[in-house]
């Protein structure tokens, strides 16, 4: 199967499109550029949660379902690498 893929003008990742033009994946942004929210067809929405630059956390909410739950918590240990 093929995909498009539809970008807006900021040059973000919009739609993903399969060949016969059904929508699989919607992508949300906010006004700072970062992804608010993944809307996969048929499976659910994602949330994500910014701080300090960076996702701190994200949510997901089922297809047919209307409340987000937890899903991934981000600890970034800035420069560090681990020894």
């Amino acid at each position: 199967m093929l995909k498009k893929f539809e970008y807006d003008t900021a040059g973000r990742l919009k739609v993903v499109k399969d060949d016969s033009g059904t929508t699989l994946e919607t992508y949300y942004y906010g006004a700072s550029r970062e992804r608010l929210m993944t809307d996969i067809a048929g499976v659910g929405k994602t949330y994500y949660a910014w701080g300090g630059g960076g996702v701190i956390c994200e949510y997901t909410e089922a297809t047919g379902f209307s409340t987000p739950d937890f899903a991934y918590s981000y600890q970034y240990a800035g420069g560090l690498i681990p020894t």
